[in-house]
């Protein structure tokens, strides 16, 4: 989330603003663990998200994934801020002339994707990756 601010701030792709940013926290990372891998995650977190099985048949992780799919198509299909998002999708030109504010809606877009990574690291940790 730390990107969001520089994508639409700077003249620059996105995508090497979001790489760019990804290197920072890669670093500061490797810094602080002096280049090992952390381990002792408590199994009952494991137990609990990661390795739980619904009816025996659905991975927890997948029932989540289900779940977060579905909020973010209502939120898409039934929200101004969807309806806004998907202009901009379109063509940020025309919706930038609609008087949509395309600045601020792709800070709240990149932020929001930096919420499900947390989310999904947070999974991947409980699976034990």
């Amino acid at each position: 989330m730390p990107g969001a601010p520089l994508r639409p701030a700077l003249p620059r792709n996105p995508l090497i603003a979001t790489l760019g940013t990804m290197e920072i926290g890669t670093g500061i990372a490797l810094v602080i663990t002096n280049g090992g891998n952390i381990s002792g995650l408590p199994s009952q977190i494991q137990s609990a998200i990661g390795l739980n099985m619904i009816g025996g048949v659905l991975p927890l992780p997948t029932l989540v994934a289900l779940v977060v799919a579905a909020l973010v198509t209502l939120l898409l299909k039934y929200t101004r801020f969807g309806m806004r998002s998907l202009a901009m999708g379109s063509s940020r030109t025309a919706a930038e002339r609609a008087g949509i504010k395309t600045r601020r809606q792709t800070i709240q877009l990149t932020m929001i994707a930096g919420a499900f990574v947390m989310a999904l690291s947070a999974i991947e940790a409980a699976l034990g990756h």
